[in-house]
């Protein structure tokens, strides 16, 4: 998955127009990054990827390139 394709899906785990988030960006800063988009998201990495995160993980993630580290190299 291309750093593209992935902000596109955290775009709609946010419910935010395609093209919006960027990898860079403080999930603290993102609206709608909420329980439920972590949720959300840990069901994303399961399905796309394979992988199963635990809220520890995504607890110490503070951008979404961090979030896309978590995922390894499927996300390029």
């Amino acid at each position: 998955m291309t750093q593209k394709d992935f902000t596109a899906e955290i775009d709609e785990i946010l419910a935010n127009p395609i093209g919006t988030t960027k990898m860079d960006d403080d999930l603290g800063s993102l609206a709608g990054w909420d329980s439920m988009a972590v949720v959300t998201f840990m069901a994303l990495a399961d399905e796309k990827f394979g992988i199963q995160l635990s809220a520890k993980d995504l607890a110490a993630s503070k951008t979404v390139a961090d979030l896309a580290r978590l995922c390894g190299s499927e996300v390029e």
